[in-house]
């Protein structure tokens, strides 16, 4: 039997240490080219020294192009993969998620409702809890009573207005 290596990318970290592909400002500015020397793209070893981007991501790379698959699970994943390593791009391969349960479908709200905006997740910075944060600011200034809930967790190193409702964990049978 012959050994096969396949890589899944179900975040970026093959490209950075910061696996998010966020900067040091918490923003993402596009794949980071190979000499970006913001400190998030950069990796500090046990012993205080530090690795770039360019030696990080050609260590990776040299595992990569071994591969016989690099699976991503969208195509904005498979764009940022390309971004990054060209020369491997006939070795991406896109599997979008398959949902395992089936999700009831809900019946909608009369248009009389107060209209809610619904964020499904566990919020923290990678995910826009600061986006969160701002639009529920937002709402409280509207008159029309819109309301903002999230299903799910949010960081709680954040602090978020009163007018954002966090439901907590939820399973997709609720």
């Amino acid at each position: 039997a012959t050994d096969r290596l396949e890589l899944l990318f179900h975040d970026f970290f093959p490209l950075s240490p910061s696996y998010t592909l966020l900067s040091a400002d918490g923003q993402f500015h596009g794949v980071p080219s190979l000499d970006d020397q913001d400190p998030a793209h950069q990796f500090i070893t046990s012993e205080g020294g530090v690795v770039s981007l360019e030696h990080w991501r050609a260590a990776w790379h040299a595992l990569a192009q071994r591969a016989e698959h690099l699976t991503v699970f969208s195509q904005d994943s498979a764009a940022h993969l390309r971004a990054a390593w060209p020369d491997l791009a006939a070795q991406i391969r896109c599997l979008p998620h398959q949902l395992h349960s089936k999700v009831p479908q809900v019946a909608a709200p009369p248009l009389s409702a107060r209209k809610t905006v619904g964020v499904l997740g566990n919020i923290g910075l990678a995910k826009g809890i600061t986006l969160v944060a701002a639009l529920g600011e937002l709402l409280a200034q509207k008159a029309d009573g819109a309301q903002l809930v999230v299903i799910g967790q949010t960081d709680p190193a954040y602090d978020l207005p009163p007018q954002v409702h966090v439901h907590g964990p939820y399973a997709i049978e609720d």
